[in-house]
């Protein structure tokens, strides 16, 4: 999942001649998501992945409600994609195959 989104970020920097970066969030209190998609310093999505589980992560919950990022929760064995106050939870392979690679 990470070489798809980093590539995923390479391929906007030398298509679109737009600078992307690949981060993860974390505070003191040891909220984390574990990517964060940024371009020009800001946050445009955060991506926290997950085998199967489809309850989501309560950071992912914490830095989406706290500062209004876009969420996403990828899941490999999803059985129905839905959103879930705001945060999409969406199948691994339709959200890798959305990817601009």
């Amino acid at each position: 999942m990470k070489i798809c989104l980093l590539k995923h970020a390479l391929a906007l920097t030398d298509y679109q001649a737009k600078v992307y970066n690949l981060h993860y969030l974390h505070t003191k209190e040891r909220q984390k998501v574990d990517f964060a998609l940024v371009y020009e310093k800001q946050v445009e999505k955060m991506i926290e992945v997950k085998y199967a589980d489809a309850q989501i992560q309560p950071s992912l919950r914490y830095f989406s409600d706290k500062y209004q990022f876009p969420a996403v929760q990828v899941v490999k064995e999803l059985k129905r994609e839905r959103v879930d106050g705001g945060i999409e939870i969406l199948d691994s392979d339709h959200f890798l195959s959305s990817l601009y690679l």
